[in-house]
């Protein structure tokens, strides 16, 4: 309620929390984890962006033809890195900290071996994904992006990260595509994870990254419609 001081929220979800708290330990409900303990910093506030559902993270997707905008004023290097984004779901450090050793398309798998949360990873390259990368020549550079990064420390990466989200927001305003960070574009790349596959959380969370379940509660409305097909 957006007439209700920030305390009050604060409070009554506090209580909220505690109740389920209880109801979890007597297994009167199944949460994998409590839902109120899990409420982004500042939720309580009316100045907390709606659009971030958790900490860093946004609700925004793709609209009808924006794709398609979007595609038409990138060229080289700037749609690749937008072409493994959607189909991997993988943030952009990972991608442009990439080497072409890093990528093995007989076993249509990239290795990550440095992630944000430290952890190393494999993300399956999808088949669309994989005609893109058998065009590039990989076997001809050593960096997927010599352009932008041919190695350096945390501080450089943040750098370019930095720079690259901001000739993202420039080229999707050139699109005419309004409120669209590069970030986004992990959530649509999850998101699309859950709509045109069948695979589990479990399976989902190892090609994202994602760290913990609560991260993935917010796409569970995208397969409603397959949860109702499982009832009786």
């Amino acid at each position: 309620d957006l007439n209700k001081a920030s305390s009050t929220i604060t409070k009554r979800v506090s209580g909220l929390a505690r109740v389920v708290d209880w109801a979890m330990r007597k297994n009167m409900v199944s949460f994998v984890s409590n839902p109120f303990r899990t409420l982004p910093k500042g939720y309580g506030s009316k100045v907390h962006d709606r659009n971030r559902l958790w900490d860093g993270e946004r609700s925004r997707r793709l609209e009808g033809d924006e794709e398609e905008k979007i595609r038409n004023v990138l060229r080289g290097p700037e749609l690749l890195l937008f072409d493994i984004a959607l189909e991997t779901a993988m943030r952009m450090g990972e991608i442009v900290g990439l080497q072409t050793k890093d990528i093995d398309l007989k076993q249509s798998t990239i290795f990550l071996h440095r992630t944000k949360t430290g952890a190393r990873r494999q993300v399956p390259v999808s088949s669309v994904l994989k005609r893109i990368l058998e065009d590039e020549k990989l076997c001809e550079r050593e960096w997927l992006f010599p352009e932008w990064w041919r190695g350096g420390d945390i501080k450089a990466k943040q750098k370019l990260s930095n720079k690259l989200s901001h000739l993202y927001q420039n080229r999707f305003r050139k699109a005419g595509v309004a409120d669209l960070h590069f970030h986004d574009l992990r959530h649509e790349a999850t998101s699309r994870l859950y709509e045109r596959t069948r695979l589990s959380d479990l399976k989902i969370a190892s090609i994202t990254g994602h760290k913990g379940f609560r991260m993935l509660q917010r796409y569970a409305n995208l397969r409603g419609s397959t949860l109702a097909s499982e009832m009786w």
